[in-house]
Parts: structure tokens; sequence; C-alpha cells
């Protein structure tokens, strides 16, 4: 019996780590995000198979409501820094300064640091966006945020 409860511990965590592992090879392989409808996209699909709790957020799900203009130079809804200041969602052509990529990553030293940060990492009890995809995103952001078709 207890041979077979660590069994299936084992499959359990081999298939988690095989989920973990194919999102980040989907995004390592996928190409650069060419519009505003491939970032929606990606956004989603993390939510979908994270099954994101975004409800409880805020400013929900705010990218599926935006238009693109709104998006790249728009604030996200309903939250603001400690200050009370409404929060950017993006700085077009640099992603390093960008607050949605901060927040995906939870930055050390910023207001989305996953320890000290009055906001802390989104979202806020994970999972995560995998590396690659949150650098998919930035790519998009540092090319100056392509509209696309």
């Amino acid at each position: 019996m207890r041979t077979l409860k660590l069994i299936l511990a084992l499959v359990s965590f081999m298939a988690a780590a095989f989920l973990v592992g194919d999102a980040r090879a989907q995004a390592r392989d996928s190409p650069a995000l060419k519009s505003y409808a491939e970032v929606q996209t990606l956004l989603n699909s993390f939510m979908k198979r994270n099954k994101g709790k975004i409800e409880f957020a805020p400013h929900e799900a705010f990218w599926n409501a935006m238009s693109y203009r709104q998006f790249i130079e728009g604030n996200v809804p309903e939250v603001t820094d400690p200050a009370g200041k409404p929060l950017k969602i993006l700085v077009v052509g640099n992603a390093g300064e960008s607050n949605i990529i901060m927040a995906l990553r939870g930055t050390a030293g910023s207001i989305f640091d996953q320890e000290k940060g009055a906001i802390g990492r989104m979202p806020p009890i994970g999972p995560f966006m995998s590396d690659e995809e949150i650098d998919r995103l930035a790519d998009w952001i540092d090319r100056g945020c392509p509209e696309g078709p």
C-alpha cells in the first residue's frame, strides 16, 4: 500500500512538471506577438490554463474590454499605487518600466515585489505566468506594441 502511494505521488508530480514544461516549451517555440489580438489571446490562454480567479480582481480581465489604444495608453482599471495614483498598464517601447510586466514578474524593489511590494506579484496566489510567456509580452512592448492587422 505504501509503495502504491509513493508511485501515485510520483506520477502526480511528473504530470504537473510535464504541464509546466509544456507551457514553457510552447512559449519558447512560439513566434513573436504581432498584434494586440495575440496579446489578448496570450493573457486569456494563461488565465484559462491556470483557472485564474480573475473575477476576484478589481480590474477583472481588463484587456478584453479595452481597445488597442486604451490598452497601450491607459491605466489598470480600479487599481492605484500606494499614493492613490492610477497605474499605467505599460510604457510603449519599455517593458522594464511597464507595470504589466513588473506585476507578472513580481519585480524586486517595485510595488509588485513578491515579498515586500504594496501590491505583490500577479496573479496574487499563482500559479504564475512562465518567464517565457512574460518575455514574449515584454518583447511585444519593447518592439513598440504593434497593433497588427
